[in-house]
């Protein structure tokens, strides 16, 4: 098996960024038991030269109302320059909604590759990723477990950070 540390992810500073369309994404749980999934929301931008970069992964049980507020949160601590994209399953209907209505002013759009199954979705990333074009910010809190979900997925007991990411590089994508 291979170890996170043999994956194609390379490094970032914050500070060496260059100008881009950041997305917040949003895969959300329905129940906040301690074997549940999490919601989790995930930044990440792409570049002029394709390369993916993830700035910034959260994950949370909450139950709905919680999580419509923290959504809001988010999105005020990000600025209206953030896009936001919310999986289109399950509680995200209702989550996209009460979002689209409390966040009129921001761009807020479903995951319109949600119905597609995890292997296609990944294939953008994976593609990326093996040609070492998806960068991590370096010293992130979240980077182990988040390499973790990518060497499990899609079979591991939690995918949702990897679910975050990938809404947003197909929603960039498209």
């Amino acid at each position: 098996t291979r170890r996170s540390s043999d994956l194609n992810f390379r490094h970032f500073d914050e500070k060496d960024l260059p100008q881009m369309l950041w997305v917040r994404s949003w895969d959300v749980a329905m129940t906040t038991g301690s074997r549940s999934d999490y919601s989790v929301c995930a930044l990440v931008a792409i570049d002029r030269e394709g390369n993916i970069y993830i700035k910034n992964i959260q994950r949370y049980k909450l139950n709905f109302n919680e999580l419509i507020d923290k959504i809001e949160q988010v999105a005020d601590a990000d600025g209206p320059d953030v896009h936001i994209v919310i999986e289109n399953i399950s509680i995200g209907i209702s989550a996209f909604e009460e979002v689209k209505r409390r966040l009129a002013d921001r761009i807020v759009r479903k995951a319109e590759n949600s119905h597609l199954r995890k292997i296609q979705k990944c294939m953008i990333f994976a593609s990326r990723l093996e040609i070492q074009k998806v960068f991590i910010l370096k010293n992130a809190s979240w980077k182990q477990i988040f390499l973790d979900e990518v060497l499990a997925f899609p079979g591991g007991i939690h995918d949702d950070m990897v679910d975050a990411v990938l809404n947003v590089v197909n929603y960039l994508a498209n």
